[in-house]
């Protein structure tokens, strides 16, 4: 079962307005700048878990979570 949601964790009406006034392109976009912020930031606790491990090695840990994520 999931966590019950806090008011701040919703969207404000504004936020609501903005989206809906977004082109489908920007909308793309949008998400495609979060998905890398979400990869950085994985990326980044990836690093820190294993400070010895090559780039690559971050990179296809990373590229694994991902793929077997589970929302």
């Amino acid at each position: 079962m999931s966590p019950p949601l806090d008011s701040q964790d919703l969207p404000s009406a504004r936020q609501i307005e903005c989206w809906q006034k977004m082109t489908p392109i920007e909308k793309l976009n949008l998400f495609e700048q979060l998905m890398k912020s979400v990869r950085a930031i994985k990326k980044a606790g990836v690093r820190m878990s294993h400070p010895e491990w090559t780039d690559a090695q971050i990179d296809e840990e990373t590229a694994r979570l991902f793929l077997h994520a589970r929302g």
